[in-house]
């Protein structure tokens, strides 16, 4: 009975390794086709990132499913296990695309929105994981002209998402990704 067990052990758990969110940030390749999957990779590449994760909400909610958990914890523990965690950052769009250079910022609504989920998922990993350095972007935002002109980080991750291929309210472009309704988390490792 033990013999058979053992073997069936081991298919469960590769089943569930694989059913893993958690991706490795892969190099780039030149004249890919972007989608949602590369473009993620790509600002994951952008951020230097080891590992990165994507969770999607419902519209108009910030409720993280059992799922988002699962995925939140297996990206914490693959990176710990790959070193010391530097920074996390967790990067949210509203239900709307980032905001175009001429309308600056989403509505108010949009960007409590974004927050509120940039607050859910933080809170869950300060409270699970209470030593790393967690980091907050709201895409429904862009960066003020002082943000700007002192290139700060919110300055320049966003720069960076933008040069990765995502598409702006109001500007849907062909071969750039939707992003809206997302929150990308991306783990920094030392």
């Amino acid at each position: 009975m033990k013999k058979t067990m053992i073997p069936m052990a081991l298919a469960v758990m590769t089943i569930l390794a694989g059913c893993s969110t958690t991706k490795t940030v892969e190099t780039p390749v030149v004249n890919q086709e972007p989608q949602n999957k590369s473009i993620s990779n790509n600002i994951a590449v952008e951020s230097d990132a080891t590992y990165y994760t994507e969770l999607n909400f419902k519209k108009g909610s910030s409720k993280l499913k059992d799922e988002n958990y699962s995925a939140l914890d297996d990206l914490v523990k693959k990176s710990m296990q790959s070193g010391t965690v530097d920074e996390i950052k967790i990067i949210t769009w509203a239900d709307q695309e980032y905001p175009n250079k001429k309308n600056k910022s989403l509505s108010d609504t949009q960007k409590k929105l974004a927050d509120h989920r940039n607050e859910r998922i933080k809170n869950y990993l300060k409270k699970t994981y209470p030593t790393l350095d967690i980091t907050v972007y709201n895409m429904a935002k862009r960066p003020n002209v002082l943000q700007e002109l002192f290139n700060t980080s919110d300055a320049k991750t966003k720069k960076s998402i933008e040069s990765a291929g995502i598409t702006f309210d109001k500007e849907h472009r062909v071969n750039y990704a939707k992003k809206e309704s997302t929150s990308l988390v991306l783990s920094i490792i030392k």
